[in-house]
């Protein structure tokens, strides 16, 4: 067992991990290089691509020794101190009691070598703190434990013991899948497919812009081959979901304590995030309207920093109403919307929204697409119908509950968003209104927590001030703070 209290390294397999790294780095600038050299676009010297290799390896060797060698951490009097850096020294201090969560993470070399990857959050940065490449699995839950200061945060059910509250089959993962946002998959297939293309047609001297026209095709479009066309982009966009679900969610593991909660999964790269309860900020769920229908939702537990920094936030998919009471029966036991009657938001809302926000732009965009298609840009009323449809579903929908220990807002048009934050975990709130608004005696209430922002718009002045006033109350008679 290691002395925590005494400076200490990495395991030895970090310097693998570290040259890997450093390997993938070097080669996303100098590929195109040695690939342009080897077709003979550089010079006439194919002797200097090998100097120019073993320079690279040597190179690489080189820093790796280095990055491992001056690497060092350590816990004492409370802190965890971590001293890195070959030329430019760095330290890093981070109070034990400021430790927001310790994540494990496993690549292919992690695996094989039987280590893990350790980062720590900690409020009031938009990265992640501190990141050991690779420390034994015993070591790394070891310091887990020290840092989390001797909390067990479920992860003793990791190893062993009771069963998890969630784990997902191969079908359920696939129902997953197929009822993700397939959009937003092909959008992201798509733009790497471009950026590839673009890459490759200036390497090998092709122009990706006019390709078809220098391939010499005759294109006329019918009917048939843009139904084919459609079918295909549904298909890719449908493939690409299930498939990042599968990598994503395998075999996906949730387990909740008392004290706070545990999600492990992944595939090609195993991840395990522990959160303790105390440090929970914000807890979010969503669905679209696919999985309103078939009862899955995808949960987001916050920590400080929100979403914007990556790895403060837990996300994973329940299929039971059953999973998701007892989610979030761990965050806060009396749910405001089980106890309390629902507000809604004035109709002024959806009204205002459309005469000031999309009228306009499609106005204009109509007038500019005139030009270039003349009446066919009447189709732009289709985007306007569209956007009032939805202004409309979201003002009749909206429900917000003002509970003794919280607050809950449910957002809906065609999907079901909701978040909740308990009263504690308040750092501001702010009442806003327009010139509008003030004529109508309305007005947007904004409450601020370090794990994101929950609106409640139009509102009337009356309750706006009841709500800021019974918020600051309760955040300042609460003897816990929000870190």
């Amino acid at each position: 067992m290691r002395e925590w209290s005494k400076p200490q390294k990495q395991s030895p397999a970090a310097l693998g991990i570290i040259a890997v790294r450093f390997l993938r780095e070097s080669l996303t600038v100098a590929m195109p290089l040695l690939v342009a050299s080897l077709l003979g676009r550089v010079g006439d010297k194919p002797d200097h691509i090998g100097w120019l290799i073993l320079l690279m390896t040597f190179l690489l060797l080189l820093v790796s020794v280095l990055r491992y060698y001056f690497f060092r951490f350590q816990v004492e009097n409370g802190q965890l101190v971590v001293c890195s850096g070959i030329l430019d020294k760095q330290k890093i201090t981070i109070p034990l009691e400021k430790v927001q969560a310790v994540h494990f993470e496993q690549h292919f070399l992690n695996t094989l070598t039987r280590t893990t990857k350790v980062t720590i959050d900690s409020p009031g940065t938009t990265k992640m703190e501190v990141s050991i490449d690779a420390l034994g699995l015993q070591d790394a839950e070891a310091l887990r434990g020290i840092l989390l200061q001797g909390r067990k945060d479920g992860l003793q059910a990791a190893s062993g013991g009771p069963e998890p509250l969630l784990s997902l089959t191969g079908a359920e993962l696939l129902k997953v899948g197929l009822t993700a946002n397939h959009l937003k998959a092909f959008v992201l297939l798509a733009g790497f497919v471009f950026v590839q293309m673009r890459d490759f047609g200036e390497l090998f001297g092709v122009e990706a812009d006019g390709f078809w026209e220098s391939m010499n095709v005759d294109f006329d479009p019918t009917w048939q081959i843009i139904a084919v066309s459609l079918a295909l982009v549904v298909g890719i966009s449908m493939l690409a979901s299930v498939v990042r679900t599968m990598l994503q969610y395998h075999d996906l593991r949730v387990f909740v304590g008392g004290s706070g909660i545990t999600v492990s999964s992944g595939f090609l790269r195993k991840k395990q995030q522990a959160l303790p309860k105390r440090k929970m900020q914000l807890v979010r769920w969503h669905s679209n309207l696919l999985q309103r229908w078939v009862g899955i939702r995808l949960f987001e537990m916050r920590a400080a920093g929100g979403q914007e920094a990556k790895g403060l936030h837990i996300q994973f998919p329940t299929l039971s109403s059953e999973q998701a009471d007892r989610l979030i029966a761990m965050y806060i036991p009396d749910r405001p919307s089980a106890s309390a009657l629902p507000r809604t938001i004035h109709p002024s809302y959806a009204q205002r929204k459309i005469l000031v926000q999309h009228l306009p732009v499609t106005l204009l965009a109509g007038v500019i697409a005139y030009q270039w298609i003349g009446w066919y840009a009447l189709i732009l009323l289709a985007y306007l119908a569209y956007q009032s449809v939805t202004s409309f579903l979201f003002q009749r929908n909206f429900r917000y509950w003002s509970g003794v220990d919280g607050l809950e807002c449910c957002e809906s048009t065609w999907g079901r968003h909701v978040s909740l934050f308990k009263w504690e975990k308040l750092q501001h709130a702010v009442l806003q209104q327009n010139i509008f608004q003030e004529k109508r005696g309305l007005a947007t209430v904004h409450f601020e927590t370090a794990g994101g922002v929950l609106e409640i718009p139009y509102v009337s002045i009356e309750e706006a001030r009841g709500l800021v006033d019974y918020a600051l109350f309760r955040t300042e008679s609460e003897p816990l703070s929000w870190n």
